[in-house]
């Protein structure tokens, strides 16, 4: 993922991002994680006693890799904080979901 914050395109860092986060949710919850949407993890992150401030921050960064990858619209100094994002909320997925 810190790859991401090299990439040559943001289109590029915003699809590093978006496929790290597919795929470690992918495995944590032991699905196909290649396509996963937020919708599509979102119930079984619950069940597993995710909290709502940490759904509410995962979704935003689904939504915001989506917006990045494809639709544009993101800056060339957008990518870095998402990747730090994205690594603050796998640590918080780490300790709340087991």
């Amino acid at each position: 993922i810190k790859a991401a914050e090299r990439s040559a395109s943001t289109d590029d860092g915003c699809s590093m991002v978006l496929d790290a986060l597919r795929n470690y949710l992918g495995d944590k919850m032991h699905i196909a994680g290649n396509a996963l949407t937020f919708n599509d993890i979102k119930d079984r992150l619950s069940l597993k006693g995710l909290d709502e401030k940490t759904m509410s921050e995962l979704e935003a960064l689904f939504r915001r890799c989506e917006e990045g990858r494809y639709a544009g619209g993101i800056g060339p100094g957008d990518v870095a904080p998402m990747v730090e994002k994205a690594l603050t909320l796998a640590k918080e997925i780490e300790k709340k979901v087991r």
